[in-house]
């Protein structure tokens, strides 16, 4: 067995006997107390002799990995760079297809409303023009029922004024279809449109949407968002202690052991 390993090892059972020797300390008198400071005193001992003997080993593998870390790093920079490079050039064209895209769709949602209202306005026209013709058949079928009235043709005279009064209806129910197929022409909806972007799907590539956010106005944030500065306060009662005057801090003291061999 080695020197090193042999130290290491003696070292070890330093350390949990000290441990063990603490848990079972008990401080009952004076002597007590004065005892208690001598372990602690060897305590640091037992810590300069573990410094010692790993610290040599611990500051050779830091060295190494942190040389190791350094060139993994320094190799995939130029990589990782490349990367977000290529990736936000993805992303603004995808953005750029994504409004060409809904600019397509209401286009074609816009054009599709005009081409619906211009069938209804045609259609309401339509029976527009049919009421008016049923109207004038109406006007001459009440004018021919009474000349028949004047001589005397009951029979035909009625036969014409009924035929008059259908036409008024049928002229009456077509303005009436008219004005509500004039009423839809206003308030139809623009039709539903989809649109495919224009980006290709590719295997392995996705996009995930993350908000993100800056401050505009501090002054406006509410209280529950603000992180108090602790290095600031610490400072302030570091130098103020018993006279630390911050509100809503309550500044306190602690006793801290030290020890010096």
């Amino acid at each position: 067995m080695s020197v090193a390993i042999i130290e290491q090892t003696n070292i070890k059972a330093r350390a949990n006997q000290a441990l063990q020797d603490a848990r079972e300390l008990a401080i009952t008198t004076q002597d007590g107390y004065i005892g208690a400071c001598e372990a602690r005193k060897a305590l640091k001992a037992i810590e300069k002799d573990i410094l010692e003997t790993h610290n040599p080993v611990v500051e050779h593998w830091f060295s190494k990995h942190k040389q190791a870390v350094a060139d993994k790093f320094a190799d995939l920079q130029p990589v990782q760079e490349a990367g977000r490079i290529i990736g936000a050039k993805m992303a603004e064209w995808d953005t750029v297809q994504e409004v060409i895209r809904r600019a397509e769709e209401s286009r074609l949602r816009e054009l599709g409303r005009q081409q619906e209202e211009t069938r209804l306005l045609a259609e309401a026209a339509a029976r527009e023009e049919e009421a008016r013709h049923l109207a004038e058949s109406a006007a001459r079928l009440y004018k021919i029922a009474q000349e028949f009235a004047n001589k005397g043709l009951s029979e035909e005279a009625d036969s014409a004024l009924l035929a008059s009064e259908r036409s008024r209806l049928e002229a009456e129910s077509a303005i009436k279809e008219s004005e509500a197929t004039l009423q839809e022409a206003i308030s139809a909806p623009a039709p539903v449109v989809f649109v495919p972007k224009e980006t290709p799907k590719v295997k392995g590539i996705s996009y995930t949407t993350r908000w993100d956010f800056e401050v505009v106005d501090a002054s406006l944030i509410p209280d529950e968002y603000k992180m108090p500065d602790l290095g600031k306060i610490r400072k302030v009662v570091d130098a103020m202690k018993s006279l630390t005057k911050i509100p809503g801090i309550r500044a306190y003291a602690k006793k801290i052991p030290n020890t010096r061999i």
